[in-house]
């Protein structure tokens, strides 16, 4: 009996020694073979041509990788510059905090002790708005009353666009709404003009770049293009579609720099830590952690960041959406670990749910936990409107060729019934999508222009584009046959 069960026990051993061994150590960082088997997968699912990652734990980049192409026939690289969005937020904010930490801003101080010309289209207003509510976008100030990128031209500077602000009308009490609202992290940017006396960009070389060893990190892109710029993307019918990235050059201090992944990391270091890399500080400790104080309405966003937590663990992120590019910058303080995600592709479907679903995965596998698969594939959702759309365009030749027979049949037809037949080719599709674009700006809270509404959803507004050149076409056909066949049955 004694060796069947020693057997027994040695073959247990055997089996249980594998699954000790492949247990996951969190001393030993993240699994990076994980991570990359599921970008890969992603990227594919969701139809992204390029990716660029680097995982930072503590103060070392541990990890640095790109996937698929730049679209300009490279190969993209954790080297390769991208537009980084919104993540530009985080840089101004950090610049403000260090004008802050030299006693030369005053958070709680009205933004005209320092631009005693700023002005908003409500003079109370215009005096109230501090500097705090500026970088907690509790301004007041709203898109779905001023939209910016319909009202200047892109080379108009960051100045020209604060002063533009005085046709902004407030849509509430400045500190007592959170509304997300780029124009003022402008405003933000030409305070650190004015108070540095330094052109912003110039500020952000000195004071930023130059310490974090950030060298393919730009504010101009014509210096980003001689870089190897990776060139963007929409997406239509799960397909990726070139689409060259506007620069709005007053827009730079809210969402235009550009950086690469490596660079990123480096951010993401200091960031994550003592606002330190190697031995070049940008922020001192205490200036770190009011950097990551969410103040104003709700309390979670916070000089450029917005504060949460993912399973239990504290996150500080920000995401950057350009027209044509998609920025996840990842802090896990708690955890000393943090991830960039920069792709060349985006829509407002993609930001949703694409890049939610990719980041949401890629903080799982940094604490060790399972991605869940995805809902729903990019690539999925597109074969569906593709399908939709060939249907629409089938329906459309259909009408088409049951004109000759619709006007037999209106000859009789009363003069009301007539008019009724014709008058909703010309009204259907456009209340559909006005009210699309009214329905997107009051779930997301900000403001749609139609050119923003192609980028966001260029399948859509394609789809409703067709709709309506079919229905003019073909209610101008009914509303002419009918006029033609009543003026000669008066005639007659």
């Amino acid at each position: 009996m004694r060796r069947p069960t020693m057997l027994l026990i040695l073959l247990l051993l055997t089996l249980v020694a594998p699954a000790a061994q492949a247990a996951p150590d969190p001393a030993a960082g993240p699994d990076l073979d994980a991570i990359d088997a599921f970008v890969e997968d992603r990227m594919r699912r969701h139809g992204i041509p390029g990716i660029a990652i680097a995982v930072v734990k503590g103060d070392e980049v541990i990890h640095a990788r790109g996937f698929g192409t730049d679209g300009r026939g490279r190969p993209m690289t954790a080297d390769t510059p991208l537009f980084i969005g919104s993540v530009s937020k985080s840089f101004t904010g950090l610049a403000v905090m260090q004008l802050v930490a030299q006693g030369r801003i005053d958070r709680d101080a009205p933004v005209r002790s320092y631009l005693p010309w700023f002005e908003v289209a409500d003079p109370d207003a215009s005096a109230r708005i501090t500097v705090r509510h500026l970088l907690s976008h509790a301004s007041g100030l709203s898109d779905l009353r001023y939209l910016e990128s319909s009202r200047l031209p892109d080379d108009a500077t960051i100045e020209e666009a604060v002063r533009d602000l005085r046709r902004a009308e407030p849509i509430a009490p400045p500190g007592s709404e959170f509304h997300y609202f780029n124009p003022n992290y402008t405003v933000l940017g030409h305070l650190v003009e004015v108070v540095s006396g330094q052109p912003y960009a110039d500020y952000l070389r000195e004071h930023v770049f130059e310490p974090l060893d950030m060298r393919r990190t730009f504010t101009d892109p014509e210096a980003a293009r001689a870089a190897g710029l990776a060139r963007g993307h929409l997406q239509a019918f799960g397909v990726p579609v070139p689409r060259e990235q506007p620069f709005r050059q007053h827009g730079l201090p809210a969402g235009y720099l550009m950086s690469t992944a490596n660079d990123m990391a480096h951010y993401l270091i200091a960031m994550n830590g003592d606002g330190a890399y190697g031995d070049r500080q940008v922020l001192s400790r205490f200036g770190m952690i009011e950097l990551h104080a969410p103040s104003g309405p709700g309390r979670f966003y916070a000089n450029g960041w917005i504060v949460g937590a993912h399973r239990g663990h504290r996150l500080v992120q920000h995401g950057g959406t350009n027209e044509a590019f998609k920025t996840e910058a990842m802090l896990l303080p708690d955890d000393d670990l943090a991830l960039v995600l920069l792709a060349n592709q985006s829509t407002l479907p993609m930001a949703l749910f694409a890049y939610a679903d990719l980041s949401t995965g890629l903080l799982d596998l940094l604490i060790g936990a399972a991605p869940a698969p995805p809902p729903f594939t990019m690539r999925g959702l597109g074969a569906v409107l593709g399908a939709v759309f060939l249907i629409q365009l089938a329906l459309i030749a259909r009408s088409a060729a049951r004109l000759p027979r619709w006007r037999e049949r209106a000859r009789t037809w009363s003069r009301a019934r007539a008019t009724l037949a014709v008058v909703p080719h010309f009204v259907v599709v456009p209340a559909i999508a006005f009210g699309v674009l009214a329905a997107l700006e009051t779930w997301m809270g900000r403001g749609i222009s139609l050119w923003q509404a192609f980028d966001g959803v260029p399948d859509l507004t394609l789809m409703l584009a067709v709709g309506f050149a079919a229905d003019l076409a073909l209610g101008s056909w009914k509303a002419t046959a009918l006029a033609r066949d009543r003026g000669l049955a008066r005639v007659g």
